[in-house]
């Protein structure tokens, strides 16, 4: 049997700076790569940022021609896409 995944659980801290970043991320446009927890296992997608839900406390994000919404409750780790 194989064992399920159990997402770790972010402290205050952590989740200031996801929160940081996903703000800093949509006011500049700028790509974020993000691991997110999808229910079953870890998820990783580079993209835009083009809505921050705050009341149902979820972003909106555009990769290619694709739309995701992704919990914040669902955040594992957030990083800005390196720039060249």
């Amino acid at each position: 049997m194989v064992a399920r995944y159990v997402p770790p659980e972010l402290d205050q801290e952590q989740l200031s700076a996801l929160s940081e970043l996903v703000w800093q991320a949509f006011q500049t446009e700028s790509i974020l790569t993000l691991t997110y927890y999808d229910g079953r296992e870890p998820r990783r997608l580079s993209a835009h940022i083009i809505h921050i839900d705050q009341a149902a406390r979820r972003l909106k994000l555009r990769a290619g021609s694709d739309i995701h919404w992704v919990p914040f409750a669902r955040l594992l780790h957030v990083e800005l896409a390196a720039s060249f």
